[in-house]
């Protein structure tokens, strides 16, 4: 059941309050003006919420010398640290990052660059600032091989070295890589949903959209500003899957701090704010809708209003929430707890599959009615049941796919030895 404000703690308020006060006065819309903190929260529940969503050293380096925390001055120096270790090591991992995609690029792969040190450049003004655990790239799904063999040639390894490299590409969206020298992990997608979610995107038209663009004489492709932000609202959905269910609650702001996913709405809102004049409302509502990630646009849009005020120009936010379709309403609001047996959950972690991300399989196996339209009777039967033998068919091959490839792959890491990196799991949803 969702929480009411009455059942959260008040001092969780106090804290979203002051992270979000800090954010907007210090990143989204930098003013010199001393700030003053509508809280202050107490010391632990304002440092819980900074852990849990990543924003010490942000924070710290954004901060003004007059701005004080509600923080043990060894907290504060430990975000001290913090900034000043992603300030030598962020511009080196995205250096690195743009040399992959320029080789790609090279090779005639088009490589749209993601999230991470490439939103800190364009839209924080330093890689430094956003932190970020891997690099994320975008490539065609009919170039993924051709992308694979760059990124082996540049020294990348996969995470899972003895699972083959096909396995992935037929059952999730990216590879997870990692360079044995620099350590720099690296998703390199094909896609950005995995292929049992309803999403419906158009990655031709993204990258017949995207563009070039320059940092600091680092030169990559970005997509273009309606397709950024769409893809970053699909990351928050990602994320946080009852994302829209929770956004119009009274906790929303609370919520997405206990999620830990509030940097994405910051990513959201200085985009907005960057692109105001060409984030072309009618076209994000019409590109949602063909995307079928009307829910993600409504709900982001909902979250940056809330909690950072800040709206479109063309405010589209009630007519976003108005055209989310009932079924996404339904699917949001499915919590189906399911708890996958032990061997099923050792075979789908050793697959790259999460086992909090089962629900994903049965919203794709069982999406609710209104997704296969508003009309009723025997054609819409018709299109449910040949719709779910179909998924059930597809859910099939890639529960045996998963269990023979995982087979192999313990085979061959027992002749060849044990390796750690066999125990990561490669994200998927």
């Amino acid at each position: 059941m969702m929480k009411t404000r009455d059942s959260i703690d008040p001092q969780l308020h106090r804290a979203a309050e002051d992270i979000a006060a800090f954010i907007h006065a210090r990143i989204i819309e930098p003013s010199p003006a001393p700030l003053r903190l509508p809280g202050p929260a107490p010391d632990p529940v304002f440092t819980e919420l900074v852990q849990r969503n990543r924003l010490g050293a942000t924070l710290y380096a954004a901060s003004a010398e007059s701005d004080t925390w509600p923080v043990s001055e060894d907290r504060e120096q430990a975000w001290k640290r913090e900034a000043y270790r992603q300030a030598a090591s962020h511009p080196q991992q995205l250096k690195q990052a743009v040399h992959l995609a320029a080789e790609l690029e090279a090779r005639g792969v088009p490589c749209i660059c993601m999230r991470g040190p490439f939103v800190g450049s364009r839209l924080y003004g330093s890689a430094a600032w956003r932190p970020f655990a891997d690099v994320d790239l975008l490539v065609p799904r009919k170039r993924a091989r051709d992308a694979w063999s760059v990124a082996a040639a540049a020294g990348f390894e996969l995470f899972q070295e003895h699972m083959p490299p096909g396995y992935f590409l037929r059952h999730h969206m990216h590879w997870q890589l990692k360079h044995p020298v620099s350590g720099l992990l690296c998703d390199l997608h094909w896609a950005v949903e995995h292929p049992y979610r309803l999403c419906r995107i158009d990655y031709a038209g993204i990258f017949d959209r995207a563009r070039m663009v320059e940092v600091d004489g680092q030169r990559w492709r970005e997509a273009d500003p309606v397709d950024h932000f769409l893809l970053l609202a699909l990351h928050v959905k990602k994320h946080m899957p009852a994302m829209y269910r929770l956004c119009r609650s009274e906790d929303a702001p609370v919520q997405v701090l206990l999620h830990g996913e509030v940097l994405h709405i910051v990513d959201l809102a200085l985009l907005m704010r960057r692109d105001a004049a060409t984030l072309d409302a009618s076209r994000l509502l019409e590109t949602a809708e063909a995307w079928q990630c009307l829910d993600a646009l409504a709900g982001s849009l909902e979250y940056v209003q809330r909690i950072f005020d800040l709206r479109l120009e063309e405010d589209i936010l009630e007519a976003a929430h108005a055209r989310v379709p009932a079924w996404q309403r339904e699917a949001s609001a499915l919590s189906p707890g399911l708890k996958a047996p032990r061997w099923w959950a050792v075979a789908a972690f050793k697959g790259g599959f999460r086992t909090e991300k089962m629900a994903d399989a049965w919203a794709y196996l069982n999406p609710p009615p209104a997704y296969f339209g508003s009309s009723g009777g025997p054609a819409r039967l018709l299109r449910r049941t040949g719709y779910r033998i179909g998924a059930a068919a597809r859910l099939a091959f890639a529960g045996v796919d998963t269990l023979a490839s995982v087979g192999l792959a313990l085979l061959r890491g027992k002749r060849k030895g044990p390796s750690a990196r066999n125990n990561v799991p490669m994200e998927i949803g």
